[in-house]
């Protein structure tokens, strides 16, 4: 998934002419225009039972490509981030969980854009509502948000009554180095056995017990496989199952990627990557990516914030 934190973010979409795709969406900040909480609510489920992805208020698209940044005056602001999210809140069901919505502040702090990252949700489908008799389900095609077909929704109904597991951390305060626990929950109906987890993590960080190391690249990552057959994952609990931190001390790591496969019995092999911002004094999150078919994965990395 794209990260969009600056101007100079939204400037490289429009100088290296970055398309509109499945997980990416250009709009013009037209917050007034009617029909524009059905738009918002269909393009924000349609990513959702999707891949996930962007949506950008703020980028004026032609023939799909980024054309020019459409800012909103700050002192112009009516209020346009909450709108999004009680449109959000009102008119798609079921929920969907950790969607981030953010502005994005020009360099000279006058004017902004809006930002939503998406995540692929596990629970989908996410239905529409108009009103209370038109309902309907959307996915994304390329650049396209259509209504789905009922096999697929059928097809994404099936897949609730298998486990869903998601790779969970949570980043520990401490000043002498990083410490994230890991954690798994089943987000699925049914439980899950026998789970195999393998992570990719920079070369200068440590798991605790229970993980086997299984490669070490010296100086680019070392490899872990995590595996439980005797304590399965109930639905909806929360299990850890390890502590990444650096090896060194007196070491903090400002951002963190580590690339994850996640699999159990029942459930469809889960590939992707975990960034994870620990810039304090702000709050620690992590943004996950999930591998598409045939995309090739990246090495994880560290970005340093190092001090005596």
């Amino acid at each position: 998934m794209i990260i969009i934190e600056t101007e100079n973010d939204l400037m490289n979409l429009i100088q290296n002419k970055i398309p509109e795709d499945t997980s990416l969406d250009y709009k013009t900040p037209e917050f007034s225009k009617g029909g524009f909480s059905l738009e918002l609510a269909k393009d924000v489920s349609a990513m959702a039972n999707s891949e996930g992805g962007v949506i950008i208020y703020g980028i004026k698209e032609e023939n799909h490509f980024p054309k020019e940044i459409i800012w909103i005056k700050i002192d112009e602001d009516k209020g346009y981030q909450e709108q999004i999210e009680q449109i959000i809140s009102s008119k798609i069901y079921k929920k969907i969980e950790e969607i981030k919505i953010k502005k994005v502040i020009s360099d000279d702090k006058t004017k902004f854009v809006i930002v939503i990252n998406i995540p692929q949700s596990d629970i989908a489908p996410h239905q529409v509502h108009k009103d209370s008799e038109q309902r309907r389900y959307y996915k994304r095609n390329g650049s396209i948000t259509r209504q789905m077909e009922e096999y697929e929704i059928s097809d994404l109904f099936f897949k609730r009554k298998s486990p869903i597991l998601k790779l969970i951390p949570q980043v520990k305060f401490d000043l002498n180095r990083t410490i994230i626990d890991l954690s798994v929950l089943n987000l699925g109906k049914v439980i899950a056995e026998k789970t195999l987890v393998s992570l990719k993590i920079p070369f200068n960080f440590e798991l605790g017990s229970g993980w086997m190391k299984t490669e070490d690249l010296q100086g680019v990552y070392k490899k872990f496989e995590y595996f439980q057959s005797e304590i399965p994952f109930y639905p909806n609990i929360i299990s850890a199952i390890g502590t990444l931190q650096t090896t060194k001390n007196k070491t903090r790591a400002k951002e963190v990627m580590i690339s994850f496969m996640i699999v159990c019995e029942g459930m469809p092999l889960r590939k992707g990557e975990l960034i994870i911002k620990n810039d304090f004094p702000n709050k620690p999150e992590y943004i996950e990516k999930i591998y598409q078919q045939g995309e090739r994965e990246n090495n994880p990395y560290w970005i340093i914030d190092e001090y005596q």
